[in-house]
């Protein structure tokens, strides 16, 4: 028999009863009292929380039902409302009283949490009402992991462990088997419970997907020990054939004469920022781009959240002229027309059509989302020649501080991706949502 949590809370409780019937005479309202009180003690849980609490409230203005909608609590605002302990740590709590799926990230890197990050699914012009109790941060319960970052160095003997990597310095080959003898599927990959994606680590520097039919964790999977992800499997595959271009999403510089591929000059590392059930985040760095004569220096922070179909990223350089831009881009090796809108404040460039790498005939729709401050202009690279091909761009307007988000969408994770409007409907939403975000009142 499993011996689990619930059978503790029995026996405890038991053997509380006992003690206060041989303490006490029986049948006074003390002694129910008590009794009333041992039982909440035990069966409802081995968590408790301080008095020290309060109420949130989160309002969703927008007619339109939201699932997996980010909630952000800083510290800094945390800190100003309520008190705790440094063994204790506040949490946030539902309706019926139940810790909600959360996590608490580092986002400067000092070792102390900065934020709180949930989820919440919340109803057209609803508002839902949250509480904050601080407890033991011993006690805080685990849960279930919906974001994901692997980046895994092959053994030199095959029989053993790979060796998962938190940092790491980008190879300088553009030799794809040399980066497939390094490392498990040459590169750190990002993932969540609809898609994934990984980086090629070396001077090609260009992103790729794979398409996933589970909601579960599958990167550990993905390549180890010969594992073919060219092949469509259970939890899916490569689904992109990146080639010269930017891929899913990758970075180049645009300046008057030229397009110049971020990574395929000087040395770069990688960096896993956080790593959590709700939002993952990992940095790449590139210390020494030459443009010309001079050197550029990049920051470019990926995230990928739960119940998306798309990585955030977010890009800082220093070193750029003002007449040099940063471009981002889909590749378009199977694509002949590019879907450009405007909607809510948020630019979409996309693309849609039979685009994948399983010769099954599915469709893939993706796409780059940004927001108009951001934007300068989008363009196509020549499908063929020396450097940057096949690849519809985004360049920005600002050379740093941007922000955009990269979508994939699968028939085969999602079937109603087959059609065109269903995907194009889904860019519109996005970025209803992020003209729209929710708001919270303490």
């Amino acid at each position: 028999m499993m011996f689990n949590y619930n059978n503790i809370q029995v026996i405890k409780f038991i053997s509380i009863i006992k003690t206060i019937f041989n303490l006490m005479k029986p049948n006074t309202f003390l002694q129910y009292l008590l009794v009333f009180y041992a039982y909440f003690f035990c069966i409802q849980g081995n968590v408790i929380f301080s008095q020290n609490s309060k109420k949130i409230v989160v309002k969703n203005e927008l007619a339109i039902d939201r699932m997996d909608e980010p909630v952000i609590l800083k510290r800094s605002q945390l800190i100003k409302i309520l008190n705790w302990t440094d063994s204790e740590i506040p949490v946030v709590l539902n309706s019926s009283s139940t810790i909600v799926p959360q996590q608490f990230d580092d986002i400067n890197g000092d070792e102390i949490w900065d934020e709180i990050y949930f989820l919440v699914d919340i109803k057209s012009k609803d508002s839902l009402i949250y509480e904050i109790k601080t407890m033991d941060k011993r006690k805080l319960p685990d849960f279930q992991f919906r974001t994901n970052v692997h980046f895994a160095a092959k053994p030199q003997n095959e029989n053993d462990k790979y060796v998962e990597l938190k940092f790491a310095k980008r190879l300088n080959t553009n030799e794809s088997n040399v980066s497939q003898k390094n490392f498990q599927f040459e590169g750190p990959g990002w993932e969540n419970d609809k898609v994934a994606f990984r980086n090629y680590f070396d001077l090609r520097n260009g992103i790729d997907i794979f398409g996933k039919k589970t909601n579960a964790m599958v990167l550990e999977k993905a390549g180890y020990k010969g594992q073919n992800y060219h092949e469509l499997s259970d939890w899916g595959m490569d689904i992109l054939k990146v080639g010269n271009s930017l891929g899913a999403g990758a970075l180049a510089i645009a300046t008057k004469d030229t397009i110049i591929r971020v990574g395929s000059s000087g040395t770069g590392t990688y960096k896993l920022i956080t790593q959590g059930p709700l939002r993952s985040e990992l940095l790449f760095e590139y210390d020494s781009i030459e443009i010309g004569k001079r050197i550029v220096k990049m920051s470019w922070y990926i995230s990928i959240s739960a119940g998306t179909r798309c990585y955030e990223s977010q890009v800082f350089t220093k070193g750029l002229n003002e007449n040099e831009f940063i471009i981002s881009g889909i590749v378009n090796k199977h694509s002949d027309s590019l879907i450009a809108l405007n909607q809510y404040n948020y630019v979409i460039l996309a693309t849609h059509g039979n685009q994948t790498e399983s010769a099954k005939g599915e469709k893939l729709g993706m796409a780059i989302i940004t927001e108009n401050s951001n934007f300068l202009d989008f363009g196509e690279t020549p499908k063929s020649g020396n450097g940057i091909t096949e690849t519809y761009f985004c360049m920005f307007k600002k050379n740093t501080g941007i922000r955009y988000y990269f979508f994939s969408c699968w028939e085969y994770e999602y079937s109603n991706f087959a059609k065109s409007e269903a995907f194009v409907n889904e860019m519109k939403e996005f970025s209803l949502k992020k003209s729209s975000p929710l708001l919270v009142k303490f």
